[in-house]
């Protein structure tokens, strides 16, 4: 249970320090990023397919500032892209795990038809924070828990479809959490998961 709180106020906390600006990624791992409206159009893809796996709820609220990564899972996620395309694909992985050492702020709008709202002004966490996840679901019962994402990362193939990498992390309430490495292909602005990467689940 105590670890459960510990993950709200992470999720709460980090979504409260906005004041310190977005960090930028490490210059020599830009081939493998994307920025303005191709990120935001990509973090939409993703938040709505994320969205849709929920069972109840028509939209999660997300922090607005994106999570680093658990540093021991980079040999798990490594093993599953060599066990799926056949190739390795150091050079992308150790990318995703560069760009989300430090955190930066998101951008894109919300959208609660396609399944999420980004909780920019903090109104989600900080009443979270004040009555718990009974009364939270009470006051939005549309709601689908809070989600933290990653920035994403990608690399063109040779038949022009990217392999785009992102983790996605949400916790529902003090007895459900999980997190994924989320394995997508992605041409002409359209995604098709091929795998994921499961790094938590409770």
């Amino acid at each position: 249970m105590n670890r459960h709180r510990g993950m709200i106020m992470a999720l709460l906390v980090a979504g409260m320090l906005v004041s310190c600006g977005p960090k930028s990624p490490n210059t020599t791992d830009l081939d493998y990023v994307l920025t303005g409206e191709e990120l935001n159009k990509l973090m939409a893809h993703v938040l709505s397919h994320w969205s849709r796996n929920f069972r109840y709820g028509t939209f999660t609220v997300v922090n607005p500032v994106t999570t680093n990564l658990p540093l021991e899972s980079r040999k798990k996620v490594q093993e599953k892209l060599l066990a799926i395309t056949g190739s390795h694909s150091d050079s992308l992985v150790n990318a995703f795990y560069e760009v989300n050492r430090a955190s930066t702020r998101l951008t894109l709008r919300s959208d609660a038809n396609k399944g999420y709202v980004i909780d920019y002004d903090g109104e989600y966490g900080t009443h979270l924070g004040e009555v718990g996840w009974d009364k939270f679901y009470e006051k939005y019962p549309k709601a689908s828990g809070f989600t933290r994402v990653s920035l994403p990362v990608y690399k063109v193939g040779d038949s022009g479809k990217s392999i785009v990498l992102i983790y996605v992390y949400t916790i529902h309430n003090e007895m459900a959490a999980y997190g994924y490495v989320l394995l997508f292909r992605y041409r002409n602005g359209v995604l098709h998961k091929f795998g994921d990467v499961n790094l938590r689940y409770t």
